[in-house]
């Protein structure tokens, strides 16, 4: 938590002088011994190639999460090897030359094919090699350059797929057309809201809203519009228009809940249980003749819904007719209504 790096584990440490060793290696980790060890004898100096192994291991381990020696389960001749440490000694490595050795190769070495081919040879020199001839394996200056150089290409290729981009995003926007409301939400909608474009594009389509607002405000359309500048084919204003829409939404919702009351109370008059309980619910809430009440209600909220949803993508000439039909749903309960609760009075 505090930032501090601290070292977990330190094996293979040895004190040499002059080429002779004074001190030799006590401990090892099996798992990050490297197949040399079968020709190095106890008091041995350990070669440096034994760190670049270690180096590229721990690479390895941390680009895909998993060990590059993790696997079981071989074809013979390597049927007996079940560690890390006999698929070392065995050169299991996945993507070596016995690969075909692998009945299933675990999932996270599969990332190893979308790494770049300059960094997959880095790993291939390092758990290839034979024993014979450790000093291929890559040093720590190799690893830095070529990951170095991985790096300001890619740098270079986001930088160029940037620079198409912007030049595809400064066509689209030279295309657009900016009196429409529906083409700027769409090029903003392209793009995430995201860049001066669409900056842009929002600042054009509050001064269409305004200048829509302005123009509808003192006088009323009284005629189908003839432009696509124009926002709406009735005889109300975009301010009248959004009142109408929100008011529409109420209803409707208030129509579901109103209807049941008033029928609930009803009954509650006639057979005298007076419960609140029964006032929201009762059995004659679940009989087919209510439940057709709800249902039409519920369609005055679906449509009433659409409108509001056109209204706020600033679809305008296309709120009408959910409007109406909305309207036309709620006038059906209402008459549904009465005709339930005369009939049932009859009865």
């Amino acid at each position: 938590p505090e930032g501090k790096v601290t070292v977990l584990d330190i094996d293979t440490v040895q004190i040499s002088n002059n080429g002779s060793v004074m001190f030799p290696s006590k401990a090892m980790t099996p798992e990050y011994i490297p197949p040399e060890i079968k020709k190095i004898q106890n008091g041995d100096k350990v070669p440096v190639e034994w760190d670049r192994f270690i180096l590229s291991l721990i690479f390895y381990e941390v680009l895909f999460g998993i060990h590059p020696y993790a696997g079981n389960g071989f074809k013979a001749p390597y049927t007996n090897s079940t560690t890390i440490k006999d698929n070392i000694s065995n050169g299991l490595f996945p993507f070596g030359q016995k690969s075909q050795y692998f009945n299933n190769i675990p999932k996270p070495h599969l990332n190893f094919k979308n790494i770049p081919l300059k960094v997959q040879n880095l790993f291939i020199n390092s758990f290839e090699v034979d024993i014979s001839n450790t000093h291929k394996r890559p040093t720590a200056e190799e690893w830095g350059k070529t990951l170095y150089t991985m790096i300001k290409e890619g740098q270079q290729l986001a930088a160029q797929k940037n620079i198409v981009e912007e030049q595809q995003r400064e066509k689209d926007w030279q295309n657009c057309n900016k009196n429409s409301i529906q083409s700027l939400l769409e090029f903003r909608k392209k793009y995430n809201n995201q860049g001066k474009y669409t900056q842009k594009a929002l600042q054009l389509i509050n001064d269409i809203r305004t200048k829509n607002n302005q123009s509808t405000s003192n006088t009323a359309v009284t005629t189908k519009p003839t432009t696509q500048t124009q926002t709406t084919n009735t005889s109300y204003s975009n301010s009248e228009l959004k009142k109408r829409v929100n008011r529409s939404l109420t209803y409707s919702i208030l129509f579901l809940i109103i209807p049941n009351i008033i029928i609930n109370l009803f009954f509650m008059i006639i057979y005298g249980e007076f419960e609140l309980k029964w006032l929201f619910f009762s059995t004659i809430s679940l009989n087919l003749p209510n439940l057709v009440l709800k249902i039409t209600a519920i369609f005055a909220i679906i449509f009433s819904g659409i409108a509001k949803s056109r209204y706020n993508n600033y679809n305008y000439s296309k709120c009408e007719k959910p409007l109406k039909t909305a309207k036309v749903f709620k006038w059906i309960t209402i008459i549904l209504t009465g005709l339930y609760v005369i009939l049932r009075m009859i009865d």
